[in-house]
Parts: structure tokens; sequence; C-alpha cells
């Protein structure tokens, strides 16, 4: 949010259309919508060739930009960096495939297929396979079950294992 000139506050993009419309007013034209970026290029290119000629209208235009901006955060010091946390006692298992698939069914490189995972792995070891994988990607994968089964959701979204158990219970309950 921002304060506009009469200290009203207002959101950058409504001040984006109130500056568009002044600067559509002033000049005496009619823009579409297609042609604002066109507006903005001929603003952006007079407005540095103009900065050129008239200090004080560069002045100006830092002095506008810069009352625009968010008032700076203060850094705080450091904090002192505890050891890292031992998450497991036990050595990570390893998987081990059940079945062979092929290598673009399981997306290596994009959200991965549960299903895909399930028949390589099993259903025991598909608990392990999904942690291999961020909370983020995980979420992917649950919003993409959710679109097809709207009343179900995991546990508790911010819980990698909770969104985990949510997949192998949909995919187990669902091959």
């Amino acid at each position: 949010m921002s304060t506009d000139t009469h200290g009203n506050v207002k959101t950058e993009e409504d001040r984006v259309v109130h500056a568009t419309r002044m600067l559509y007013e002033a000049l005496g034209l009619s823009v579409s919508k297609a042609q604002m970026k066109l507006l903005t290029i001929a603003l952006a290119e007079t407005s540095s060739e103009e900065i050129r000629h008239d200090p004080t209208f560069a002045a100006r235009l830092k002095t506008r930009f810069e009352s625009l901006l968010p008032p700076p955060i203060e850094k705080k010091a450091p904090a002192k960096k505890s050891p890292p946390k031992k998450t497991d006692s036990q050595p990570k298992q390893k998987l081990i495939p059940v079945k062979h698939i092929e290598a673009d069914r399981l997306n290596p490189y994009g959200i991965p297929d549960p299903a895909a995972l399930l028949e390589a792995f099993g259903e025991a070891q598909l608990p392990l396979a999904l942690n291999a994988y961020s909370l983020s990607l995980l979420s992917k994968i649950a919003a993409g079950i959710q679109k097809s089964n709207p009343a179900s959701q995991p546990a508790d979204r911010r819980q990698k294992g909770a969104v985990v158990d949510y997949i192998v219970q949909h995919v187990v309950r669902h091959r």
C-alpha cells in the first residue's frame, strides 16, 4: 500500500490506474488496454531523453520514485547458529525397485506421478519414495489429488508427513 499526494491510502494498482488516467487526460489521448504498453514505452523513452536536457525533471522524477519505495528494513544482528539437528539416528533406507518403470513415467524433472512411484517401489516403500521430495512438490501432488477429490485434504498442509500420508492413502485406495 502507498499514499497518494492527497494522503489517501491506495494500492499500487490503484495508483497505476490513476496515474495512467492523468497521463491520458494530460495528453488528450484515448488509449486502449492493448496500447498501454506502447504508451509506457513512449513515456519511458521520452522521459529518458528529457532527463538528459532538464536536470530538474530528473530530480523530480527521482524524488517521486523514492517516495513510492517502501521504507528500508533495519537488519537485525545475525542470530547465533545452533548445531544442525539430528533428524534420524538410523541411516537412510535405500529404495529398492520392485518393478522397472520408464523414467519418463516417474517424471524426474517435474511433478512425479505417485501412481508410478507406487508401481515402481510398492506400497511399503511409497512413503519413503515420497519423502525424498520437497514439501512444495508434495503439496502440488496433493493439490492434483484434491482436484479429483474436492472433499478430501491433508490433515496439515504444513507438515510433510501429513501430506505424504494423504498422498499414500489416496494412491493406494485408488489403484
